[in-house]
């Protein structure tokens, strides 16, 4: 049984992943030599391989194709070293526009391995699949379900280390088809195989860069872009340049900055051209489209899209294909010119690959042409459309980041929804009384008693109808009229908010901190009271209440854990702000005393107490209790 790849090899593959590019090279080189000279036949193929991987690594494949079949007439033909040989010609033939040539590589390395016990070779094969097969032709559950198995069969025999490239390829796949919330816990796998400059740790902050970006987070996405754009560079792995370039275009699209957004597309394709991998040509070829379409250049837009169409036609890239028709349709139709023959293309790109999630990822060119379709005197068309809408109606909408703790924002992705969209109609409150209801639900009575008090039901009805129709075009502006709204649901007299998957509430997020004892984490989320906005609103008393105590919980809670830890003044300033929430609070009073006693402040400590004991006695009619009062005497006592 084999389960390690072989030395030199492996000598040569952890070089080059330590972006020792040139050492690799040289160390290969004599690997070679020293083998011929000794006329080792299976020494030779090794050093053949390892030679071919750095010719891989620099993006040339037909000198890696070459060396690869040198070395796999050096050994028999169940022989360990077939198996490195077939992966390393299957990823040569996936960069080379022969998909169909490397699944076929590959599949004979998986089986191949399977029967020598070759656990490491097992698990790259299956890897290889999903990355250089499955993902290039769109078939997105297939490459999921083929890296998942890679990766639970390499950590059940105690490697999880070499399983990164599998989650950061389940992190883009997840991303891409908008399932954020599973593509950032592949990026907290991730984080754990990653040190920092290694190429583990680009990929995962690309990652972290796209989903930055999607809720926008704008220069932190710009930031981890940088990050892993330098180990890309200094490594030398063009897939993962290719990637932060593309990336950078995207970011610069959504700042409006066009021919910034250009210059990187541009960038990503000469790199993609440079080593021949036309999947990730056709992409750059895309976000170069994007640009110009952006910038009014219409007719260069038009000419990079065909272009992309071209290029990755004979090679069935399905999703990236219908990626490519949606926007020429789109682009024709706000030119005015017949835009029919390519929106079929995405029609049957879309349905053959499930990309249904695509509609929504690119609502604002898919919403237009599908309300076209549906206003078409072709019945066929209508029908299409009709089923895309059904279809569209089952996959998440774009998860919100609401913030919610003394100030009120609300982020789609990175679209955030304006201010004055929320004094419409009261939709704004609307929104908050149906965000903090159990179950976000609310019956049309029990809304109209909170927005409309002196009206009757009958009387309030309409304006609920008007307040709910300006919210769900609040966050759904492009939503055709035929098509239901995700986020709200009207079912019989109920009326009831539904947040996508991986959105983020302050308010929740705050409270759950609180529960868990990470009081520090929760106070810097905390900027002041639940919707600050509307202090006086009957329907937000108990929530605000409940998260006010949950404030004070966690001062008490951070700034007893600063006195532990020999911070006196930190739980001293912290015990003064539960004061001035609630000035009769004894356990806040207890802290600050204590503070005050380690940075050696006695007078402070009694000031402490005595202002708390005028309050109590002022406000209440009491006095501290017994054990306040015992330890303001120990104080007392000492001189």
């Amino acid at each position: 049984m084999t389960s390690e790849p072989p030395a030199r090899i492996e000598q040569i593959r952890s070089l080059c992943r330590a972006g020792k590019v040139a050492a690799a090279y040289q160390r290969a080189r004599t690997l070679l030599a020293e083998a011929r000279e000794r006329g080792e036949g299976e020494a030779i193929a090794e050093a053949l391989i390892a030679l071919a991987h750095v010719h891989f690594r620099l993006g040339r494949y037909a000198r890696a194709q070459a060396l690869l079949g040198e070395a796999m007439s050096q050994t028999p033909e169940d022989h360990p070293l077939q198996v490195d040989a077939l992966i390393h010609l299957g990823l040569c033939a996936a960069e080379t526009n022969a998909p169909d040539e490397a699944e076929a590589y590959y599949r004979r390395a998986v089986d191949l391995s399977r029967l020598l016990g070759y656990e490491e070779a097992l698990y790259r094969g299956l890897h290889a699949l999903a990355v250089g097969v499955y993902i290039p032709r769109g078939q997105f559950e297939l490459a999921l379900a083929v890296d998942q198995d890679a990766y639970d069969f390499i950590v059940a025999h105690g490697r999880p280390a070499l399983g990164w490239t599998a989650l950061a390829a389940m992190g883009w796949v997840y991303w891409v088809t908008g399932r954020p919330h599973q593509a950032a816990g592949m990026a907290a796998k991730l984080s754990e195989v990653a040190p920092e400059g290694s190429l583990p740790r680009g990929f995962h902050d690309a990652l972290l860069a796209d989903l930055a970006q999607d809720e926008g987070r704008m220069e932190e996405s710009a930031r981890l872009y940088a990050n892993a754009r330098g180990v890309a560079t200094r490594i030398g792995d063009p897939g993962l340049l290719v990637l932060t370039h593309l990336g950078a275009s995207r970011l610069m699209r959504r700042l409006g900055r066009w021919a910034a957004a250009r210059s990187w597309a541009d960038e990503a394709l000469i790199v993609a051209q440079r080593v021949g991998y036309v999947h990730l040509e056709g992409m750059a070829l895309l976000a170069r489209a994007r640009a110009a379409w952006g910038a009014d250049d219409l007719p260069a837009s038009e000419a990079d899209l065909r272009q992309a169409i071209d290029l990755m036609t004979p090679l069935q890239f399905d999703f990236h294909l219908a990626e490519a028709w949606l926007l020429l349709a789109g682009l024709l139709l706000q030119q005015g010119r017949d835009e029919r023959d390519a929106w079929g293309e995405t029609v049957v790109r879309i349905q053959r690959g499930r990309f249904y999630f695509l509609l929504e990822r690119e609502r604002a060119t898919a919403f237009p042409l599908l309300a076209r379709q549906m206003r078409s005197g072709h019945a066929g068309a209508k029908q299409d459309a009709r089923e895309l809408l059904r279809r569209l109606a089952a996959t998440p909408a774009t998860p919100l980041r609401i913030h919610t703790l003394g100030r009120f924002e609300v982020w789609q992705g990175p679209r955030r929804v304006e201010d004055r969209a929320w004094r419409k109609r009261r939709a704004g409150e609307l929104f908050r009384i149906l965000l903090i209801a159990p179950r976000r639900t609310r019956t049309q009575e029990q809304l109209a008693e909170s927005l409309w008090p002196d009206r009757s039901l009958e009387a309030a009805q309409p304006l609920l109808h008007q307040a709910t129709s300006t919210l769900r075009r609040t966050l759904e502006p492009d939503l055709p009229r035929q098509f239901p709204s995700r986020y709200l649901e009207v079912a019989g007299d109920c009326i009831t908010l539904r947040l996508p998957p991986g959105s983020w509430v302050a308010h929740e997020v705050f409270a759950e901190l609180v529960r868990r004892a990470r009081y520090d984490e929760a106070l810097a989320l905390y900027h002041g009271p639940l919707f600050a906005g509307y202090p006086y609103a009957d329907w937000a008393v108990w929530e605000r209440e409940r998260l006010a105590q949950a404030h004070l919980r966690a001062l008490l809670g951070a700034g007893e854990a600063a006195l532990a830890r020999g911070a006196p003044q930190r739980a001293l300033n912290l015990a003064r702000q539960a004061l001035a929430l609630e000035p009769w609070q004894e356990q806040a009073a207890r802290l600050g005393m204590e503070a005050c006693l380690a940075l050696g402040d006695r007078a402070g400590a009694l000031r402490l107490y005595r202002a708390l004991a005028e309050r109590l006695q002022a406000e209440l009619g009491v006095e501290p209790g017994e054990d306040l009062r015992a330890f303001y005497g120990e104080i007392v006592g000492v001189q």
